[in-house]
This record gives structure tokens, sequence and C-alpha cells, in this order.
């Protein structure tokens, strides 16, 4: 969120697109995508399945059974 602060405000005070991606080391893509946007970029951590889930029904039969 803070690059996204800092690309509007420096894009605000009138320094081109070439030279904020230059001045924060990013692609002047990510500057305009970032400028084009109204709020700010939201981040999700990604949802994992757990490895043992596709055993789940034979592991509970097996504890069923006494194993």
């Amino acid at each position: 969120m803070y690059k996204w602060q800092r690309i509007k405000a420096l894009h605000t005070q009138g320094v081109s697109i070439r030279k904020i991606a230059r001045t924060l080391g990013i692609s002047r893509n990510t500057v305009k995508k970032y400028l084009k946007d109204a709020n700010p970029p939201q981040f999700k951590a990604r949802k994992y399945d757990k490895q043992l889930d596709r055993y789940r029904e034979e592991i509970q039969a097996m504890l069923n059974k006494g194993y």
C-alpha cells in the first residue's frame, strides 16, 4: 500500500510516469495500473489444500476399524 500512496502523491505533484517508475524501481506499466485504480491493491493469502485431505476418508475408515 505504501508504494500505491507514493505513486499517487508523486503523480499529483506532476512527476511523470517514467520518472516515478525509475525512482521507485518498478515498471511503467505497474505505475499506470496503480494510477488507474482508485483503491490500493488488495493482497489475499492463497488457500492451499491440506496434503492429507485426499486421504481423509481412507484414514477415517481405518480409524473406525481400530487401526
